[in-house]
């Protein structure tokens, strides 16, 4: 197969530059409709949020403006990549967990993440190849089945290279980093209902009349704080 090469997905630098602006007011969230398109309509019935997740960065700003907040530690997409699982050769560990998480690195990106047309991470045409797994979706590099780097990924969507955020958040939710404000997987808010709505509406609506496209869901996974 020839592979396109696509640049690097960028890690972090300051997300929260040129983000759309948010809502400062109590913030809502719901289902993330995985089965099926979101409808905007019902966003207005979403759940209070009833905890905010503190940051440093948060707490030194006093952006306190939710209820009960509590301590959150989330870390970027370099850290992970940083701490990612290694052999003794010094090649990646696909079968070997990130610290403190559930996850390991082998594991395919999608199904875990919706893949749609305008995004998606598989090594074929459009959403009919083969899933790259969470550490190379997170580093941007392809490993064969030692470990061993064979180079960038290529032939994926995902024009904001957002992708590394979303695997990121993923591992800092199942870590604890976002104190149980921020789900991996399962009651809302979650880093897969984000993605999922991301992925089939190019942006992700907190409520109703809302949207936060790549940047400010970046600067959320981030620090979640920042955004209130």
């Amino acid at each position: 197969m020839n592979k396109q090469q696509h640049p690097q997905p960028d890690l972090p630098r300051d997300v929260q530059q040129n983000s759309p602006s948010v809502d400062q007011s109590r913030r809502s969230f719901g289902k993330a409709g995985l089965a099926a398109p979101v409808v905007l309509a019902t966003l207005a019935s979403r759940p209070v949020l009833g905890a905010t997740c503190l940051t440093p960065s948060a707490a030194g700003s006093g952006n306190h403006s939710q209820h009960n907040p509590v301590a959150c530690t989330p870390k970027n997409p370099a850290w992970w990549l940083a701490n990612v699982p290694k052999k003794s050769n010094g090649n990646i560990d696909t079968d070997a967990k990130w610290p403190g998480t559930s996850y390991k690195t082998g594991d395919l990106f999608h199904p875990l993440f919706t893949a749609t047309s305008s995004f998606e991470y598989k090594d074929g045409a459009g959403t009919a190849g083969n899933s790259y797994n969470l550490y190379e979706v997170l580093s941007g590099r392809n490993i064969n089945g030692g470990g061993q780097d064979q180079g960038p990924i290529s032939n994926y969507t995902d024009s904001s290279a957002i992708g590394p955020w979303f695997v990121a958040g993923l591992l800092n939710a199942s870590a604890g980093n976002y104190g149980g404000v921020i789900q991996a997987i399962g009651p809302d808010p979650s880093v897969r209902g984000i993605q999922d709505e991301f992925a089939r509406n190019g942006f992700f609506a907190p409520t109703a009349g809302k949207k936060w496209y790549a940047d400010t869901i970046k600067a959320y996974l981030n620090d979640p704080g920042s955004v209130f």
